[in-house]
């Protein structure tokens, strides 16, 4: 990595895929800066799990700490998949004002009333149409495909969108992401994204390849006791880990 120099938001997934790319950013001049958002992680106690990791690596490590996002981001996420899936805008996909992931924080799933019509799009009664002839099982289907670039990519979007924005709030020029360490990432779709997410902050996104690491980073984080997990992070991948080898065999 070239050498750099001054501060430098870090985007982190996770504890254990901090640990190599933390290493290398301070090794080339760097002063990495945390930051934790990571809505696509699922169910409750893995984020949690995830969260904590990344907290007791950070303070082990002394990586301050721009922002560590509080809550638990399911509604947002699928909020952003659901708006994806149906071609939605980019607002819906964010999860912004007057998208589904507001009913969802309030405990109503979206619906509006006793069994009544759903907001943006959503059922028209019970089992009522949707518009264009595509059901709700339509529509989510394509986000479980053994490989869904397009998940991925609004996945992508949802957090490096979030890490520039509070790059440029927190006066920053420069970010980038752990998820850039992992093999089983899309490091061209990340970079385009990253870019383009920058571009609209006017801040810059770092790419760097911290692959060769991956394992060295891994081990590192073994002997350090964090929690390691087994699955990327969201519901669809969870399904794909674990259901999709237990269709396979059945």
């Amino acid at each position: 990595m070239a050498a750099g120099g001054g501060a430098i938001l870090l985007h982190s997934c996770c504890g254990p895929c901090t640990v190599y790319p933390l290493e290398v950013l301070r090794a080339a001049g760097f002063l990495p800066q945390g930051f934790f958002y990571n809505p696509n992680i699922h169910p409750f106690r893995e984020y949690d799990a995830r969260r904590e990791a990344y907290l007791a690596l950070a303070e082990r490590e002394g990586l301050p700490l721009l922002e560590v996002e509080p809550d638990y981001g399911l509604a947002e996420f699928l909020a952003a998949i659901r708006a994806g899936s149906e071609g939605g805008s980019e607002s819906q996909s964010r999860g912004e004002s007057g998208s589904w992931g507001e009913g969802w924080r309030q405990g109503e799933g979206g619906r509006q009333g006793e069994g009544g019509s759903q907001s943006e799009g959503g059922r028209q009664g019970e089992g009522g149409s949707r518009g264009q002839g595509q059901s709700r099982g339509e529509g989510w289907a394509g986000m479980l495909t053994p490989v869904s670039a397009e998940r991925c990519a609004l996945c992508y979007r949802l957090r490096l969108t979030r890490a520039a924005d509070v790059c440029r709030r927190a006066g920053l020029k420069l970010f980038t992401t752990t998820l850039l360490v992992s093999p089983y990432q899309n490091h061209e779709l990340i970079r385009q994204i990253g870019q383009e997410a920058g571009a609209a902050a006017q801040v810059e996104f770092i790419y760097q390849d911290f692959r060769p690491g991956f394992r060295q980073g891994q081990r590192g984080a073994r002997a350090m006791g964090l929690y390691m997990q087994s699955y990327c992070g969201c519901i669809f991948s969870e399904y794909e880990r674990y259901g999709g080898k237990k269709q396979a065999g059945s």
